[in-house]
């Protein structure tokens, strides 16, 4: 599902119910979840590129909306950074519940290439990458608008990685996966022992810190 959605969901489902610790994994940020109009109940269409899938996927409207929105309305930049806002925004929730977590990096999300790059004064910006080029808009943009957002993201990513994480300074779960699921698209059995060990490990020999 999309970022935002287990943000909402991993709220609702702490307030309707009690737990002792909580793991989360992190999705795509390309991902998103829409919910139509049918008398408002809980059914959902997944809009994960073209075409979208779920309920009323098979919808003339529906397919034109998936177009529609990732020709004009994915903004990779405000993506990356509302995922920042949100993991920051659910540790403090965590912290005001006195509940334990631990995140996955289910997806990089350019979080290392953010953390790579840097800006000289003189001879620019170094170790971008096509993933960068992108989110940022290198070509038409000045390189002092371009540092200032960067610096936002570098300043969020410095704060998010001090948090409770099993992978956020190595390959992220889907990318360092070693063998695929029925679907030939998801990771496999191999690959969910491996972070399965990962989380086993992490909680084993780390003191889980509640911020």
């Amino acid at each position: 599902m999309s970022n935002d959605e287990i943000y909402y969901r991993t709220i609702s489902s702490l307030e309707e119910g009690s737990y002792d610790f909580v793991v989360i994994m992190w999705s795509s940020l390309n991902r998103r979840w829409e919910y139509v109009e049918d008398n408002n109940i809980d059914d959902f269409t997944i809009i994960n590129g073209v075409p979208p899938s779920g309920f009323m996927s098979d919808n003339p409207l529906v397919v034109d909306y998936a177009k529609l929105y990732y020709t004009l309305f994915n903004n990779r930049y405000i993506n990356l950074k509302r995922w920042l806002i949100n993991i920051i925004s659910l540790t403090s929730y965590f912290k005001t519940k006195g509940i334990p977590y631990l995140f996955i990096k289910g997806f990089d999300n350019a979080t290392i290439d953010f953390q790579k790059m840097h800006y000289d004064p003189v001879t620019g910006f170094h170790n971008t990458t096509t993933q960068l080029e992108k989110i940022m808009d290198f070509d038409n943009r000045p390189d002092s608008y371009l540092n200032q957002k960067i610096n936002i993201i570098k300043q969020l990513i410095n704060q998010v990685e001090k948090f409770n994480w099993v992978n956020f300074e190595e390959l992220a779960f889907f990318t360092s996966a070693v063998d695929l699921a029925d679907d030939g698209e998801h990771p496999g059995i191999e690959s969910n022992k491996m972070i399965f060990n990962q989380i086993v490990n992490w909680v084993e020999n780390t003191q889980l810190k509640i911020f």
